[in-house]
């Protein structure tokens, strides 16, 4: 599908370009999400990726290699932008529809994604990267070239994300739990 994509952008310009846009967006912004964890930023930064995706289509040489290429230019937008400004991760409560009965449920959720983004703001960027493209489906060739690393090397990385991962994870959920023990309130206290 993406050599089909690729090539008739080439011949036919913007509308073409717009189906790219409109098949790879959703992923890409979801990709950037997990990266930078502020949801207008990241879709700033997947406008940003495609404007620069579009100026440099023609660059592409190998037209299967579309999606990577894609996520290597949203990887170097979130690297900058975080390299640029510290961010500090929250979690709306609001976005949650629910009643009474199902506040401990969503306390628990919200507390788990806290400890997930925490836990990521303690790994490298190249780990976090890793860790998210494939959670999005990229193949180890597709991270290879999104990451510009080799294929053993993508591996690697990846081995030793999620090694690094579990251990901040496991020390983020110590952390709560101790918290927790300091007075603090969990979703059970909720009325």
């Amino acid at each position: 599908m993406d050599i089909g994509l690729v090539q008739v952008a080439g011949r036919t310009g913007s509308l073409s370009f717009e189906t790219i846009f409109e098949t790879y967006r959703p992923a890409i912004s979801r990709y950037l999400t997990g990266m930078v964890r502020d949801a207008a930023l990241a879709e700033d930064l997947c406008q940003d990726t495609f404007v620069s995706a579009y100026k440099a289509l023609a660059s592409l040489h190998d037209e299967a290699q579309l999606a990577p290429w894609l996520y290597r230019i949203a990887t170097n937008k979130a690297i900058s932008a975080l390299r640029r400004k510290r961010l500090i991760a929250w979690v709306p409560f609001d976005v949650y529809v629910h009643d009474r009965s199902s506040r401990r449920d969503i306390a628990d959720d919200v507390a788990a994604g806290d400890a997930v983004a925490r836990a990521l703001d303690r790994l490298p960027h190249d780990q976090v990267a890793c860790l998210l493209g494939h959670a999005e489906g990229l193949t180890y060739a597709d991270l290879s070239v999104a990451l510009d690393c080799s294929l053993a090397a993508v591996k690697q990385r990846l081995y030793r994300a999620r090694l690094a991962f579990r251990a901040a994870y496991a020390l983020e959920t110590r952390d709560a739990t101790a918290r927790r023990g300091d007075g603090s309130t969990t979703g059970a206290d909720l009325p």
